[in-house]
């Protein structure tokens, strides 16, 4: 039975080496993407605005809307806030059965109403594997990125996702949500 070069190559790393190797990569990928959509999503919505205020009579017209390219060049700090409609969608590790909800994680995206992409994300995680395998050897935990970051019900997950991601998106966005 002969192997393929790729399948050898594979056999001197876990997944878990891979993993790190790349995880970081990754994740800068997807979050400049998630920047670029929270933009296209800004801009989207602030030339929507105009056109509604357009199509208002001239006599019944109230505070101007900002324009996107007015709102882009002033200084990110001075900048107000722009309300974005988007949608939550969650998912989750193990799939529950209407009253069993046992799941050790769960992730949550904000999608933008006009650009339909992922505006921003949040993963809850209610366990470790490394955590797990010392605890389970009783031996002391090691120093580790660790991944639990939730305590709660994993029927709570998707309230406290929606929750966080909500005020984490006013902290480091240009943006405020109505969900």
């Amino acid at each position: 039975n002969q192997r393929s070069p790729q399948a050898s190559s594979f056999e001197h790393y876990s997944f878990k080496t891979i993993e790190n190797e790349i995880g970081y990569a990754l994740e800068e990928i997807v979050s400049e993407a998630m920047n670029e959509a929270q933009k296209d999503e800004i801009r989207m919505t602030m030339e929507e605005e105009m056109k509604d205020w357009e199509n208002v009579p001239p006599e019944k017209r109230e505070n101007k809307p900002m324009a996107y390219d007015e709102w882009l060049k002033m200084p990110e700090e001075e900048r107000p806030l722009v309300k974005i409609t988007a949608s939550f969608d969650t998912g989750w590790q193990r799939r529950s059965t209407g009253n069993v909800y046992n799941s050790m994680s769960g992730h949550g995206f904000f999608i933008g109403a006009w650009t339909r992409k992922a505006l921003s994300k949040w993963i809850h995680s209610k366990g470790c594997s490394i955590c797990f395998f010392y605890m389970g050897k009783g031996l002391p935990i090691p120093e580790h990125d660790c991944t639990i970051n939730y305590e709660g019900s994993s029927k709570g997950m998707e309230a406290q996702m929606v929750l966080e991601m909500t005020i984490d998106s006013e902290k480091k966005n240009d943006f405020w949500l109505d969900v």
